[in-house]
């Protein structure tokens, strides 16, 4: 029996629309022709979680979310499906999260590490993962909170500034800054001093620069002088000082005894140092040594008689 084209047309449509439902169907996840096993959660708050959201295991979509059931007490529960390939251990707990600032909210299942399996219709703890925006908005709140108590605050110095300035305070205020503007010029005409003796800060830079480069250049010399330096200072360190100052010791308590010595009048230099009678004897002694001379000089013939020819010379009285 020949179909006539009205029919042929309607089951083109009707071929159509199954496709494009079966396709629409497959790219959001569902899989029409696998079997699936339904689990369920229950959550305070879905967090815009929608119908026909991805259930992913790992990063891998295993699912879709296919009820959302509001409770009578206030509980929300997700009927979800997943792939009877995919294993649920007991511990296995169903978190909503945000993969990225653009895209919708999805459900990740983390598993847990026992061995026993979950029944197909169990109930799955659940838990919300806070997204980018949500972490935002956390830290946000707080800064908003104390820019409000802020804002509060500096109403408040404010009312307070309008009420402690006074027509006297404001006319200290005005009389403050035209000081203050008066050091300011000050301090251009400072400035514009400084750049003009910024010739010669320039030629004290290059001096310095040029006394830094000397000691470069004679860095090996300085090493030197610094090698003999230590070399001396190590021979210091080394010579026998403490002999030394023992000599010095022994030669300063000898002197010591030889004063004794003396000022008891022991000894030669100890009866010249305390006989008087000596001492005036060669204090005599050295007065008459002295007018010998003086009369040898004046008259050498009386002392001295050279003749070599006639009479010898007669001394003047």
């Amino acid at each position: 029996m020949a179909l006539s084209k009205e029919a042929k047309t309607g089951l083109m449509v009707a071929i159509s629309i199954a496709v494009i439902a079966v396709g629409t169907y497959y790219l959001k996840g569902f899989n029409l022709f696998s079997s699936e096993k339904k689990y369920y959660c229950y959550f305070d708050n879905v967090e815009g979680l929608a119908e026909s959201s991805t259930v992913q295991v790992k990063g891998k979509v295993v699912g879709n979310v296919t009820r959302i059931i509001l409770q009578g007490n206030d509980k929300v529960k997700v009927e979800i499906g997943v792939s009877k390939k995919v294993q649920l251990p007991q511990g296995t707990v169903a978190a909503i999260f945000s993969p990225d600032l653009m895209s919708a909210k999805s459900l990740k299942l983390e598993l847990g590490n026992s061995s026993t399996i979950l029944n197909a219709e169990a109930e799955i703890p659940t838990k919300i993962i806070p997204g980018p925006i949500d972490k935002i908005t956390g830290q946000l709140d707080p800064i908003m909170t104390n820019a409000g108590q802020v804002i509060l605050r500096l109403d408040s110095v404010m009312l307070a500034i309008q009420t402690v300035l006074d027509a006297e305070t404001q006319q200290n205020l005005h009389q403050s800054m035209a000081s203050l503007e008066t050091t300011m010029r000050n301090f251009a005409s400072l400035s514009a001093s400084l750049n003009r003796e910024s010739a010669q800060l320039a030629g004290v830079i290059r001096n310095a620069n040029s006394i830094t480069a000397n000691i470069a250049r004679n860095s090996d010399n300085i090493d030197g002088i610094m090698t003999n330096l230590r070399s001396t200072t190590d021979k210091l360190s080394k010579a026998e000082l403490d002999q030394m100052v023992n000599k010095l010791e022994q030669t300063l308590n000898e002197t010591q005894i030889l004063m004794g010595k003396i000022n008891r009048g022991e000894g030669s230099l100890g009866m010249m140092a305390n006989d008087k009678q000596l001492y005036n004897n060669l204090s005599s002694s050295l007065t008459s040594l002295d007018k010998l001379l003086d009369d040898l000089k004046k008259h050498p013939s009386r002392y001295i008689n050279i003749r070599l020819f006639g009479r010898a010379p007669k001394d003047n009285p």
